[in-house]
């Protein structure tokens, strides 16, 4: 599969709970492409945005803390998104995702 070139983000608008980002090609400047995050999220400058299969990038910083079910979730963000990881509760977030054990659980928002 070639690699998708990067597209600029040209405009953003709201639709309820989420943000809907439009990105025009650089190459063409005629393809358009829309991406959606959630309306407290801002849209990523370029996209595509990070693959919510990859889990975070290592530089993402930790944004919040909470507890769950007898879990912690750590939530991360940098410009492409936001992503939650799930560790014991007995241990503590670290400030960056790539300080988390691998094989813990990551999700995008």
């Amino acid at each position: 599969m070639p690699v998708q070139a990067a597209a600029q983000l040209v405009d953003q608008s709201v639709d309820g709970r989420q943000r809907i980002c439009t990105y025009r090609d650089g190459a063409s400047g005629s393809m358009t492409r829309t991406h959606r995050v959630g309306v407290g999220n801002s849209c990523p400058v370029l996209y595509p945005a990070a693959d919510p299969n990859r889990g975070p990038p290592p530089s993402a910083r930790l944004a919040s803390s909470a507890e769950s079910n007898g879990q912690r979730i750590c939530t991360y963000s940098q410009s492409s998104g936001m992503w939650r990881l799930t560790i014991p509760l007995s241990e503590r977030c670290p400030l960056a995702a790539g300080m988390v054990k691998s094989g813990e659980g990551a999700n995008q928002e």
